[in-house]
């Protein structure tokens, strides 16, 4: 847990971390599989729908990533199909509810799930089908699959939903700065980026903070952020200057990334 704002007694663990760690060195050659992709982009879609606020949307897709990468490419081959995670998304929604204290109606996320996750020609064309499902005994199955399958989440998570939030350390790292109602949101979109790039996500989360901050301050001031302010926060927090920058390209890429998956990944309101 992280509930004080001395950021300096942080742990120094990443945000895709929980009990059993992946390997930082592996996890930053790794990236985002072919299904995954479109499952995160329903989830977002999701929670954005549900009125998440931005800790329990990144807790959400973080604990996909979590059980994607516990179950291995093995238990990847299991869910081949969009329909295959419709029941892993809400679970890693209502965990998300629970973990950060942003209550939803079950009934809600079973909702949202029955109407995003369908399968398409083109997985990346996120859909929604126009109505809900009625409540009757489809309802109650899809209620009871649910719990079933957060409890399968959890054992793989080791029941460890804790999550270290770079967003909540670019609001303190950025509490007494002149510029910080330009700089938090563009932070916070490098940061939201970083959910679809699964690099992006082994990293210490001061590190990662800082690395969002260094770009936001050449996207909002337009110029270098590798001194000033975060070469400051660098020192006082001794961030080691090669893991910041390693944080920021990843970072980077997953922009990039994003950037050329908008033609393939279309996102279509209800």
């Amino acid at each position: 847990e992280m509930s004080s704002n001395d950021i300096a007694s942080w742990p120094p663990q990443s945000a895709l971390a929980f009990n059993a760690p992946l390997d930082a060195t592996d996890g930053r050659e790794m990236g985002v599989g072919p299904i995954i992709f479109p499952v995160l982009c329903r989830l977002y879609l999701a929670a954005n729908i549900l009125q998440f606020d931005v800790e329990p949307r990144f807790s959400a897709l973080l604990f996909l990533h979590r059980y994607a990468s516990a179950i291995g490419k093995d238990g990847l081959t299991k869910h081949k199909s969009i329909s295959d995670w419709k029941w892993i998304g809400a679970a890693c929604l209502f965990l998300a509810c629970k973990a950060e204290e942003e209550p939803r109606r079950l009934r809600d996320v079973i909702n949202l799930a029955e109407m995003l996750f369908v399968n398409e020609d083109d997985d990346n064309l996120v859909t929604m089908t126009k109505n809900p499902p009625g409540l009757n005994e489809k309802y109650w199955e899809a209620k009871k699959k649910v719990v079933e399958t957060e409890q399968s989440v959890l054992r793989w998570m080791m029941f460890n939903i804790s999550v270290a939030h770079p967003h909540r350390a670019v609001v303190l790292l950025l509490e007494k700065e002149k510029q910080r109602e330009l700089l938090i949101p563009a932070a916070f979109r490098r940061l939201n980026d970083a959910l679809f790039h699964t690099p992006a996500l082994t990293f210490p989360v001061l590190e990662l903070a800082v690395a969002a901050i260094e770009l936001a301050e050449e996207e909002v001031l337009g110029h270098s952020g590798s001194g000033g302010k975060t070469l400051d926060l660098q020192q006082r927090y001794n961030l080691p200057r090669d893991a910041v920058s390693l944080a920021k390209t990843k970072l980077i890429e997953a922009t990039n990334m994003l950037r050329q998956c908008k033609e393939r990944a279309r996102f279509l309101k209800p």
